[in-house]
């Protein structure tokens, strides 16, 4: 055995295959490229978990106004928006206590 898993083909056949490659200055133009994407790509990260962060302060503010009797939640539906001066108004009060 000579460590290939394929066992009817061996290291020197391996070897001996051609490979197309672009050139060096294609090569760095595709890696500038990938990491340009990358670049967006994280943004994108960040942004979503800060905006995930803040869906989540949103939300307990949302919570915590509508158990508090802040903002009454009755008769709302589940598939009902509240007002967004409502939400705001409790988030400044809730991040006013912290």
């Amino acid at each position: 055995m000579t460590g290939v898993s394929v066992p009817h083909i061996s290291p020197e056949q391996i070897s001996s295959f051609r490979i197309a490659l672009p050139k060096v200055d294609k090569q760095s133009e595709i890696v500038q490229e990938a990491r340009r994407e990358l670049d967006k790509l994280t943004q994108l990260l960040e942004e979503a978990s800060i905006n995930i962060t803040l869906m989540q302060e949103h939300r307990s503010a949302l919570i915590s106004a509508a158990v508090t009797g802040k903002i009454d939640v009755r008769g709302w539906r589940a598939d009902q928006q509240p007002e967004q001066s409502e939400v705001l108004m409790a988030a400044e009060e809730r991040a006013s206590y912290s």
